[in-house]
């Protein structure tokens, strides 16, 4: 009898170079867990996905709407965008249009350079670069970097936890790692949605928390859950339900398809948990105070996921475990920055005065 302790751990997989050079026919004789029809009709449903009149257009369209820029040619040195923030709306501009652009690592790969220019339609002013009008307002700077730098680290510490996961990941294959990247490129539909909510969502409560109007950032709060659950649940059901075409659009292997479908299918249903995380630290940072949602949320998705990946997946070696980073760090964050408002905005009565001390 084998003893169990020689089926734990994690080992280094060799695979041979020609080992994916095979015929259809060689993996249907050898493979030994046999494919679904479902399975085995996705890449045949691929192909003549490939060549439905205007599918290029929808992959293109897709394309700009994962990457949030648009390539000018097949080797881009510039891309336009964000495509995000081309179109907004504030009190002084009303609507207002913006056209950005980067230089990508096909010009240098070394120096980057990134600008936009704007247009206020109801201000009408135009937004750029003057060099003649440039200065240094202590008071705005000072207040820019109390909010600015928590962001910063804030960011910079999910970074670093990203490529302490993905070290992890690593160690599982190749197939796990193609699935990861994949799945990371599907899921960004939410990421980017969530983000951009959350942007605007600070910029409204600064603005009317500025302006002493706490009525309205009252109901911004609470009109902002119900949006993001809304957005959050519909994107859910998107992702879950096309999660095989979304994989599918970075990779035709079938058993990354299958992982990266696992991923996204286990995922999907978290996002829910990361609603209060998204909209309490954006509001946090819009009403100036960005300090101890950075201190919150480095301990909380950072520190506690870089344990749980150190820790739980010596005592239980699956790729689960290492998914199971995500929920276990968003919901006590979650719940920490509701209590962290609660207490200090909610029963000071800070929120219902007439006019903020900013």
């Amino acid at each position: 009898e084998i003893p169990d302790r020689m089926f734990k751990g994690r080992e280094e997989v060799k695979i041979d170079p020609d080992a994916r050079l095979q015929d259809d026919a060689f993996w249907y004789q050898n493979r030994k867990a046999r494919l679904t029809k479902s399975e085995e009709s996705m890449g045949s449903f691929l192909d003549n996905m490939r060549h439905t009149k205007g599918f290029g257009w929808v992959m293109t369209g897709l394309k700009i709407l994962l990457e949030n820029f648009i390539e000018t040619s097949e080797k881009s040195k510039v891309d336009i965008g964000p495509i995000m923030s081309t179109i907004s709306s504030n009190f002084i501009d009303g609507i207002r249009l913006r056209l950005g652009a980067q230089t990508t690592a096909n010009l240098n790969p070394h120096l980057f350079v990134k600008g936009f220019v704007a247009r206020g339609m109801k201000s009408k002013e135009n937004y750029g670069v003057r060099l003649r009008e440039l200065r240094i307002n202590r008071h705005q700077m000072t207040r820019i970097l109390q909010i600015g730098i928590p962001a910063m680290v804030q960011s910079l510490s999910y970074s670093i936890t990203n490529v302490i996961l993905q070290a992890a990941v690593n160690g599982f294959g190749t197939d796990y790692v193609a699935a990861w990247a994949a799945c990371g490129k599907a899921d960004q539909v939410f990421w980017m949605t969530s983000n951009s909510f959350g942007v605007a969502v600070t910029t409204f409560i600064g603005q009317n928390y500025g302006a002493g109007k706490m009525k309205r950032v009252r109901r911004c709060i609470r009109e902002s859950l119900i949006i993001d659950t809304l957005i959050t649940v519909s994107l859910s059901l998107l992702l879950w339900f096309m999660a095989d075409i979304l994989i599918g659009l970075f990779t035709t292997d079938q058993t990354v398809i299958r992982l990266g479908r696992m991923m996204m299918h286990f995922f999907v249903p978290c996002y829910v948990t990361f609603i209060a995380i998204e909209i309490f630290s954006d509001v946090l940072r819009g009403l100036g105070d960005s300090f101890a949602p950075m201190v919150i949320c480095v301990s909380g998705i950072c520190v506690l996921r870089v344990l749980w990946v150190l820790i739980a997946t010596r005592v239980w070696p699956q790729f689960s475990t290492l998914m199971w980073s995500y929920p276990v760090s968003w919901v006590p964050t979650g719940i920490l920055l509701v209590l962290y408002f609660c207490l200090t905005w909610g029963r000071n009565g800070k929120l219902t005065d007439a006019r903020s001390s900013l």
